[in-house]
């Protein structure tokens, strides 16, 4: 179940890097703060079992959303940073976002094969960063009829 991010999230969401996450930073309090304070920024976590499975941050600018997720690391390939995404796509037209981009480190081939698979297609020209790939996605909000 997806649900905004609260500040109390974040201890748990910092043990994961006790563990192992790569290519993204462990969230400190500062960054907790920015995501719950700033009404262009939505954070999300994917709650199981009382456990978070996974999280995002999505900084939107002009219906355009920055996304980044990332996926508890003892849970990785099982689906929940799909269910996850599918749920962020689903949610985040109705807070004016038309499009969602995410900047991967080059080297993050998991990543980069995440949103392949999702249907995110390669934006050579948006990034003049080498050591970055854009990844972009038109999303619409749900019709009565998709439900």
């Amino acid at each position: 179940m997806l649900q905004a991010f609260h500040e109390s999230n974040l201890p748990e969401l910092k043990q994961w890097w006790e563990v192992g996450v790569e290519f993204v930073q462990a969230p400190t309090d500062k960054w907790a703060q920015y995501v719950c304070e700033n009404d262009n920024v939505h954070g999300f976590c994917s709650i199981e079992n009382e456990r978070i499975t996974a999280y995002s941050q999505t900084d939107v600018e002009n219906g355009t959303g920055h996304i980044s997720i990332v996926t508890n690391p003892l849970l990785c390939r099982r689906g929940f940073g799909t269910k996850h995404l599918r749920e962020l796509e689903e949610l985040l037209p109705s807070l004016g976002v038309n499009r969602l981009v995410a900047s991967i480190e080059v080297e993050n081939a998991p990543s980069i094969a995440f949103f392949q698979k999702h249907g995110y297609t390669r934006n050579a020209r948006a990034t003049e960063d080498p050591d970055f790939v854009v990844y972009e996605k038109s999303i619409q909000p749900r019709s009565a009829g998709d439900a």
